[in-house]
């Protein structure tokens, strides 16, 4: 294989970071270089958006053009024998932070969970399934495990709704 080919393709570890310019710089040992710096392939950037920058001391696979002038991109990180997925099913799809917050999404049980300490959803939610809460629901103010009704005396009459 000449050496234009087997540089095309080149497997290092992110020492560097700019997130404003979404660049990275790779160190490849083998060769005893760092590469200049790289943009960040992505899955979609511009109508549809997918975000994503490697972590520093993260290994990639990195592409450069046959050109010989050390124009490349980071394609993706390699998943090493230490780390394993935590998700471990080939039926689910899987996205962890690295605060602990996750998606999950289950092909077989067709389940999704996200796990995050707060969720904030923009729009309207429709829901056509049934809702089992472990914990209160609030609307506007007012607690539905929480809440009383004053002015009700005891016996069988019902009351008005919650104020």
């Amino acid at each position: 294989m000449d050496s234009t080919m087997k540089n095309l393709f080149r497997v290092g570890i992110v020492c560097d970071l700019d997130a404003d310019r979404q660049c990275v710089r790779v160190n490849f040992d083998d060769l005893g270089t760092v590469s200049p710096w790289m943009q960040i392939a992505a899955f979609g950037a511009s109508g549809d958006d997918y975000y994503w920058m490697p972590e520093i001391e993260e290994q990639v696979v990195c592409f450069f053009m046959p050109t010989g002038n050390a124009e490349g991109y980071v394609l993706y990180s390699v998943r090493g024998t230490a780390n394993k997925p935590k998700a471990g099913n080939a039926n689910k799809r899987y996205i962890r932070f690295a605060d602990g917050g996750c998606f999950e999404y289950d092909k077989s049980t067709h389940t999704l969970t996200i796990d995050a300490d707060n969720i904030v959803i923009n729009g309207n939610i429709s829901l056509t399934g049934g809702m089992n809460v472990t914990k209160d629901v609030v609307a506007s103010g007012i607690s539905l495990k929480g809440h009383i009704h004053g002015g009700v005396m005891s016996g069988g009459g019902n009351t008005g709704g919650p104020q």
